[in-house]
């Protein structure tokens, strides 16, 4: 039942994505995208994936330590069967522990894919880039959504616009008062000697 789970989890988010690379543009895409019911259930998923990987491992402990009970006080045949049960469950739980692991790195891949969509999409920027980088972050996870990060900064530099400065005139001094009397304007006058 894990194990289906776990499949869940990894196959849910492949439509999504996708829809996101193939056809971003187009508007069941926007809905699917915009909204985030698709993670609620992988949320939703994960949580019963997680819990039931717990009562595995816990599960696990009590069969190992009545398997070591057994090989401890009982004849060797009895004693194999038992160690051979307990590292099967061991298998079991240890594969349960790794769908665990790949569902919950789906799922962040999935919201680092949503982040992109939606950021290339409010920057104006074009399909093929946005495509580019989902797929990156689909194969590669992280390294995918670090890379557009990367990309995204050294974008913001690039267009980022240039401080202008503005020269404005000198303001002229206040005039200085002295006594009661206002003193006269000097009218600056130009001659023309001819």
């Amino acid at each position: 039942m894990l194990q289906l789970i776990a499949l869940l989890t990894l196959l849910i988010p492949f439509p999504v994505w996708a829809l996101m690379i193939a056809r971003p543009n187009d508007p069941r895409t926007r809905q699917i995208a915009g909204s985030y019911y698709v993670f609620i259930l992988l949320g939703v998923l994960y949580v019963f994936l997680l819990v039931g990987s717990l009562f595995a491992y816990l599960n696990l402990q009590a069969t190992l330590s009545s398997a070591l009970d057994t090989a401890t006080g009982a004849a060797a045949a009895d004693a194999a069967t038992a160690l051979t049960t307990a590292v099967k469950g061991a298998g079991s739980t240890l594969g349960t522990l790794a769908w665990v692991v790949l569902a919950g790195g789906g799922i962040m891949d999935l919201l680092g894919g949503h982040f992109i969509y939606h950021d290339t999409r409010a920057r104006g920027l074009s399909t093929r880039t946005s495509a580019i980088f989902l797929l990156l972050t689909y194969i590669l996870g992280a390294v995918g959504f670090a890379a557009y990060i990367a990309w995204r900064f050294l974008f913001d530099l690039k267009t980022a616009p240039t401080p202008v400065t503005v020269s404005a005139p000198p303001i002229p001094p206040p005039p200085l008062i002295t006594g009661s009397a206002p003193v006269p304007a000097i009218e600056s006058s130009t001659t023309v000697n001819a």
